[in-house]
């Protein structure tokens, strides 16, 4: 198969694989939001994407728990344990292991 074959396949598979993410996200907010009329919480979210592991936020190291895992892992895992002690909770990931977009919402601060 010659690259150009291989580029008329992918396109339109990439492209019907976006639009099912952008559908259930736009869902899942549409759901959330109506439970959010009924429960009184407001939320805020946060979208972390193009496979950086440098997540936002403030405050200390996270701890090392699975030795195993590569590098990369940790990074993620001292990233997300940062964010849930400001009180980010990660609701969904999508994507491809080396490129993940990260969901993640809390209680909206006032």
């Amino acid at each position: 198969m010659t690259t150009s074959e291989i580029r008329r396949v992918a396109i339109p598979v990439l492209s019907v694989f976006a639009l099912a993410v952008l559908g259930s996200v736009l869902a899942w907010s549409a759901v959330a939001s109506r439970g959010q009329e009924r429960s009184g919480v407001e939320w805020e979210y946060l979208i972390v994407a193009g496979g950086n592991v440098n997540f936002p936020g403030s405050g200390g190291p996270g701890k090392n728990k699975q030795k195993e895992f590569a590098q990369e892992a940790v990074t993620v895992e001292r990233n997300l344990d940062r964010l849930g002690a400001e009180g980010w909770e990660l609701i969904a990931v999508y994507g491809a292991p080396n490129n993940p977009t990260f969901y993640l919402k809390r209680a909206k601060q006032k």
